[in-house]
């Protein structure tokens, strides 16, 4: 493949990444938390279901110089310079905040994750909130912990939404397709109670998974608020 023809893929595919992103996505989020509140955070987006919107989309010139390999077109994505810029500039804002460290990106396969270590759940918090757009009209989470308990709610100011936000997420819905959202959290305990019914626990009952349709997070993100109890050992 020329140089030249990855440049030019890359920007297009790029272009495209942001026009059907919605439908294509799965995203994996998980809470891995310690008895004293700190833990890891972690955020996982699966875009290999790009493939066969990309090659429905992609022009026969391009076709022609791929053959029959589909992923040469992600791999051209995730390699491109514009993709590795964005997602470093988008990853990039954990590090500035007081409290979170480790920070790690990993842009490959197919899927874009991004993790941190937390000292505190207020540094959670801001980790969270501190980037200017969650996408697609996912709320912002908001956690409270104390000994034995962790609570999951949503940011003040993401519960607030104005006419041109509403009008893009009704536009996202339209695209939605299965696209999935996994939340799992890891305790240092057995979970001993849940709000949120639906969970399965693994792990002798310290690791506890819900799992949504994107679809349903959009129509109402108070879904994922749950109160959660758990022995801290």
């Amino acid at each position: 493949m020329t140089p030249n023809f990855i440049r030019i893929s890359s920007i297009f595919l790029f272009s495209l990444l942001l026009l059907v992103l919605p439908g294509c996505l799965d995203i994996e989020e998980e809470v891995f938390l310690n008895k004293d509140g700190s833990g890891t955070y972690v955020n996982t987006m699966d875009l290999s279901g790009l493939v066969d919107m990309i090659m429905m989309m992609t022009p026969d010139s391009v076709k022609e110089e791929i053959g029959a390999d589909p992923d040469r077109l992600l791999d051209s994505l995730f390699q491109s310079q514009e993709m590795a810029s964005a997602f470093a500039s988008f990853s990039g804002t954990y590090g500035d905040v007081e409290g979170i460290s480790n920070v790690q990106s990993d842009l490959g396969d197919g899927k874009l994750r991004i993790s941190y270590d937390f000292a505190t759940i207020d540094a959670l918090n801001e980790a969270l909130s501190s980037t200017e757009d969650q996408g697609m009209g996912m709320s912002t989470p908001f956690f409270t912990w104390k000994k034995g308990k962790l609570v999951r709610g949503i940011a003040e100011e993401s519960s607030m939404m104005d006419e041109e936000l509403e009008s893009q997420i009704e536009m996202a819905k339209m695209m939605m397709g299965n696209a999935s959202y996994k939340v799992r959290y890891h305790f240092p305990g057995r979970m001993k109670s849940s709000e949120s019914s639906g969970g399965s626990t693994t792990n002798g009952g310290k690791t506890v998974e819900f799992e949504y349709s994107l679809l349903e997070i959009m129509e109402d993100p108070t879904i994922l608020e749950n109160e959660m109890k758990f022995k801290r050992r």
